[in-house]
Formats: C-alpha cells, structure tokens, sequence
C-alpha cells in the first residue's frame, strides 16, 4: 500500500498551530532546540538564554553561564560599542535592528555573530531579547576577499610588469599601474577612463580589437609579442598575455606585459657572436684547406731543386743552371718563412703578446726597400708601380720591422688584386700630430663593405676556396690591421667594386 503524502494532504482550520496554544514548557523546548542563540538580559545581566546561545560561548550548559556578566561573553574589542547599542535601546532610543560584533569563548576562540535586539517585557520589567547567528564563516570568506584584494592591489603596483584592467565590452580602463603609465609616457589619470580601442598606445592599430576578439574566443592569451608607442613615438617591442577575470558580473580583461628591448638586444648580440663564431670556424677550415697548397707549392720546390742538386742531375756541380736551382731554392725558402712568419704574427696577436721595439725609421729607406722587394713581382704581373716621400726625407719613432711588414702586406695585396695594365701608387707623408702616414692606392679589383669586413677577419678571403684566383693566406690586412693597433695608429680603407682600393695608415711618433 503506498504511503500518503502527508505535504498535500488537506489542513483543517482546528490543526492550524497558534502560539498562544502552546504551554510556556513547549515554547521554552522549542526555543532551547532552535540553532539560533536566544539572550535575554538587562543590562550585563543575563535573565535567559537557549542551549545554541551557550554553546556559542564555549559551554555545554545555560545555567553555567547565568553568573559570567553578558560584556565577558564579547571580545574586548567589541564590547564598547555593543555596550553604547544596548544603553541606548534600554533608554528606548533609536537603534540599528543588527550589530555585528565578536564573541570570546571561554576556551579562547571567537565566533562573530550577527545580533538582532529588540526590547521587550520580562519579568520584573522590560528586557532585551537578542537573536543571534553565527557568521563567522561569512565574516572569513569577506576578510578571505579583502586580503585577495589588497594582495592585488600590492602586487598590481609592486610588479616591474607593465598591468592594466580593462572591461572586455567597452574596453575602457579600470585600472593601470605606474610600470604601464610610465612605458607609454602617459600619466595614469590621462588613461583611466579612456577605452583601450581610442589611446594610440599599439603600434597594430588592430591589435586591441585582436586581444579582444582572442579572449572572448579562448578566455586567455599567453607570450605574445608586439610594439607598443610611446606619447613620445617611440616604438618598443613587448611580451605580454591576457586573462579575462569576471567581476560584479562584468569580464574584465587584465593585460600583464614586460619590455623586451633588452632581450632583443641580447638575442642579437648573440646572433652576430654565434654569426661571427661561424665565419671564424669557416674561414678557418677555408685557411686549412689552402694552407696545405701554400706550404706546399715552396716546400716541393725546396725539395725538387735540392734533390737535382744533390744528385747532380744536370752533370757536376760546376753547372750554370744549378745557380739558378738555388736561388730558387732560395726564394722558395724565404716565401715559406713568410707565411710561418705570419702564423706566428698572427699567434703572437691573438694571445696578446705582440710588442712593438720602437726606433728611429728613415722614410725614404723604408719605402724603397720595400719597393725593390715587391718591384719584379710587380713587373711578372703587368703593373705600373710608383712611389713618392714628401717631404723627400723625413723619419718618425716606430717599429721598424713591423713597419715594413705593414707595407709589404699592402703591396703585396695591391699586386695580387690589380690587372695586368693597372697601376699602384705608394705614399709617404708625415701625420698631422707628428708620425708618418703612408698610402697605398691601387686600380685593383676593390671591395664591397662586406668584403672590406670579410679581408680584416683572419683567415678571411675574399674569393672562395674553390673559386679563388689569387694565393695567399688571408692574414694580410688583419695583420696590417694588428700591427698598426699595437703603433697605436690608424686604418682606413676606401674601396669600391670595380675601382680600386686606397688604404691608408696613420703611424704616430712612437717617442710623443
């Protein structure tokens, strides 16, 4: 038999349950089971309170607490105020319906309750009936949202972040912090209140309608990368992402961005180090592979010629042609301790170790021993080479040998990049500050700027391995370069594709 509804059974008026009807026993049973605390005092006498009233307090019982005065069961805090409420009900003046204050267990801990008073008549005269709830979980959810909010608000201004909040509808600002102010060179009262679609602060001037567009989609963006402008035009790159936040019913829109031009930076930096540590390892591998060509090609010679000498290939040794064998013995002797000599420069360079011997340098004798070193190669390659000291004589304080190293180097470079039919032309003239300042100005086959950088790197040619039509090592100009460093000096190379190639060096007096 199925059971009877009894919520929708029919009441009779007879059932209907009035409270003049109950016995005072029941009422007091009622009140003493109901969760909410029941007080009724006269001033800091307690007169009655229900079980729920007792146990906020601390104690199983009423009777226990109808001796302990109604301020002791209210934190210390609380109590001048309530006290000042219930004087002023007792004198029948108006109050407020609801106080919200702390009560002091006997064991030490606090509940805060929400009281509702009203004034009442009791035995022996009017009373005070106080209702009271415990919302001491409210009051922690609420202190909860405080600390969340001034920890915000902190950490909102404390970053080194760039932060704004913004409505997602209308895109206008709530707020932004300094970091944010101070990037687009704006104060922060000229932003607040303006929409983030109307200040010109993006670079895209699409860019806020794509943040937009991109939260509502998937609610959040994370390390994006833009340029922001600054009032002043500036343009820098920043990271940022977005989050959207709900708030009294509106989506917010909080942005959190950092400026990035130093990372940019550094990324570059380490770009051309990592550009620069790989043309150092090409060019290198380049130098190795031709290195064996350029040792080579004197050291067969050396060998060869020896070997007819020593084995009187051509008849005894009273032969003409073996004095001819020997100078190019000679020659090819000297070519190969060129380029060791270079390698050793170019060492001594690199581990900081190159020194200069300063000495009295003759101008005139520098650049004519230099000449006739150069001049039958000069003439072998079809070329017009000239010189000219002005004035005629004249010396300056330096390091003889490197000097000359300097000058044999740019010849040297001349000859090997200049047609048969070109001319190159040496001078010699002293520096403005005392010193000598030599020119070297061919109609060679010149450079590109990227071609000049190219020649200064050690072991840098201009020409590819394969496709290379001069020798050499490719230590000449960053040696030259080394050499005129170590003098304190200068380098200037002015060159073009197609029209030659004028370097000039700036040696001062090594004794000023």
């Amino acid at each position: 038999m199925q059971e009877p509804n009894y919520l929708n059974l029919p009441v009779k008026r007879d059932f209907i349950l009035r409270a003049e009807l109950l016995s005072p026993s029941a009422v007091a049973q009622m009140i003493d089971m109901s969760m909410q605390g029941f007080v009724v005092h006269r001033g800091a006498e307690p007169l009655y309170l229900n079980r729920a009233m007792a146990q906020m307090v601390g104690l199983e019982f009423a009777d226990n607490v109808m001796n302990i005065p109604i301020l002791h069961w209210i934190h210390e805090k609380d109590r001048a105020r309530v006290s000042a409420n219930v004087g002023a009900r007792m004198r029948g003046e108006d109050t407020l319906d609801d106080i919200q204050f702390r009560l002091s267990a006997v064991n030490g801990k606090e509940m805060w309750v929400n009281c509702r008073a009203t004034l009442v008549d009791w035995i022996d005269g009017p009373a005070i009936l106080a209702t009271c709830i415990d919302i001491t979980l409210l009051k922690d959810t609420e202190r909860a949202h405080e600390r969340s909010n001034t920890l915000f608000e902190r950490v909102f201004q404390a970053t080194p972040d760039m932060m704004s909040l913004s409505y997602l509808k209308s895109g206008v600002f709530l707020d932004v912090n300094d970091n944010f102010a101070r990037a687009v060179g704006m104060d922060r009262r000229e932003i607040l209140g303006k929409s983030i679609f109307d200040i010109e602060i993006w670079e895209d001037e699409t860019m806020a309608v794509k943040i937009a567009a991109a939260i509502r989609r998937y609610g959040s963006l994370r390390d994006m990368q833009t340029e922001l402008r600054g009032s002043d035009g500036t343009v820098f790159p920043i990271s940022f992402s977005a989050e959207s936040i709900e708030m009294d019913g509106e989506t917010m829109v909080l942005i959190i961005g950092r400026d990035i031009r130093a990372e940019k930076r550094r990324e570059e930096e380490l770009r051309k180090s990592r550009d620069a540590a790989e043309l150092a390892n090409r060019t290198k591998s380049e130098f190795m592979a031709n290195m064996s060509h350029e040792l080579r090609t004197p050291l067969n010679a050396i060998l060869g010629f020896s070997e007819i000498i020593e084995r009187e290939v051509l008849g005894p040794l009273g032969d003409a042609r073996y004095k001819g064998y020997a100078a190019d013995v000679y020659r090819s002797g000297k070519d190969l301790l060129l380029i060791i000599n270079d390698i050793l420069d170019l060492s001594k360079v690199e581990a900081g170790r190159l020194e200069m011997y300063p000495s009295e340098v003759d101008t005139e004798e520098l650049l004519t021993q230099c000449i006739r070193l150069v001049r039958a190669r000069s003439q072998e390659a079809g070329l017009v080479l000239d010189y000219k000291v002005t004035p005629e004589t004249f010396t300056f304080s330096a390091d003889r040998r490197l000097c000359k190293q300097i000058l044999l180097n740019l010849l040297t470079n001349s000859i090997k990049f200049t047609d048969s039919g070109g001319h190159i032309y040496v001078t010699a003239e002293p520096a403005q500050n005392g010193g000598c300042r030599l020119i070297v100005e061919d109609t060679g086959s010149g450079m590109s700027e990227e071609e000049i950088e190219k020649a200064l790197t050690p072991f840098g040619q201009v020409d590819g391995t394969m496709t290379r039509r001069h020798e050499g090592t490719g230590l000449g100009l960053p040696l030259v370069a080394a050499f005129v460093d170590v003098h304190k000096g200068t380098l200037d190379i002015s060159s073009a594709k197609g029209k030659g190639t004028k370097i000039t060096v700036t040696l001062p007096d090594a004794e000023k």
